[in-house]
């Protein structure tokens, strides 16, 4: 809010995004966003990527001044956002992974080709599952536990040199991040081993790398089942954190029922940000319990697995 109030004067401020929006929307010159209730585009899961993607060919057709033409390049680029923003990969997400599936492996991007060597998939078929474990933690690893601008930087550079010592960084930067969140992980296993949760987990710890606490969230549903929100507290006392739920949760609702605890959240049905005060702690943990406990049934907890077809 308070960028945009300082510069909508001077620049029209677009804003494109597919989180739940909150009740004050900024004064933008416009906001993009499926989520909202007045939006009428018929595919509400887009991924943030997707929805900048919809701008861009929007502007290139009014551009063009022909509405049959479609801007088509850097399907790659969409393709792998995509996948790390771990949207469902159904209806118009879908039909983008796969036209940038296959335009990722003649892509003409420098950085890009050069993190695919240091991944070691050069030469090999790239599908969703290496573009969300292999390729996208490594354009990740520069802004967990750094600069962000790196990846953005790989990713335009015109110069091969440049390219390949950013791809090699960012690989050494997520053999670091693995150890980070190894070392996290382990830590909140041993909490609770001897506090062993019931409906929900919500865990904190002094410092914590911020960036990493949401990977350990999800490992931490995979293992439990359970909404998890993990935080960690720096030397102001303020708690940041990053939370995961399971199908049967919608977290930012959860959240959004108890959200004068908090200094600000966001997110979706399944992940979130928020952040409060440390002394808030006990008191989000114990409301988060009960909501979760009042709202699911016994059934909720249980894993399912969604088939999509038997064999004969």
């Amino acid at each position: 809010y308070f960028e945009i109030e300082k510069i909508k004067e001077k620049i029209d401020v677009i804003i494109t995004d597919h989180h739940q929006p909150p009740e004050k929307l900024p004064e933008a010159f416009a906001i993009i966003n499926p989520a909202k209730l007045d939006c009428k585009y018929p595919f509400k899961k887009l991924a943030g990527v997707g929805v900048a993607y919809k701008l861009c060919q929007a502007i290139w057709q009014i551009e063009k001044n022909d509405f049959e033409v479609y801007y088509n390049d850097l399907l790659e680029l969409v393709a792998l956002a995509t996948v790390a923003d771990i949207v469902e990969l159904q209806d118009e997400n879908r039909v983008l992974v796969k036209q940038g599936l296959k335009a990722l492996g003649t892509t003409n991007i420098l950085g890009l080709k050069e993190l695919i060597v240091v991944s070691k998939l050069a030469g090999k078929k790239i599908d969703a599952g290496k573009i969300g474990f292999i390729l996208a933690p490594r354009l990740n690893a520069a802004g967990r536990l750094g600069n962000a601008q790196l990846a953005v930087k790989l990713l335009t550079t015109d110069k091969e040199h440049e390219a390949k010592e950013i791809a090699e960084f960012l690989n050494n930067e997520n053999e670091l991040r693995q150890n980070i969140e190894q070392e996290i992980l382990d830590e909140a296993l041993k909490m609770l081993a001897e506090k062993p949760p019931e409906k929900t987990i919500v865990l904190a710890g002094k410092n914590w790398n911020a960036g990493v606490i949401g990977i350990v969230a999800s490992r931490l549903v995979e293992k439990y089942y359970l909404p998890t929100i993990i935080f960690s507290v720096d030397e102001q006392g303020i708690a940041k954190g990053s939370g995961r739920s399971i199908r049967a949760l919608d977290l930012h609702k959860a959240l959004a029922s108890m959200k004068e605890l908090f200094l600000n959240f966001g997110g979706h049905h399944q992940a979130a940000g928020l952040s409060l005060r440390e002394k808030d702690l006990p008191a989000f943990s114990e409301r988060f319990e009960t909501y979760v406990n009042s709202t699911l049934l016994p059934g909720d907890f249980v894993p399912t697995v969604k088939i999509d077809a038997l064999a004969s």
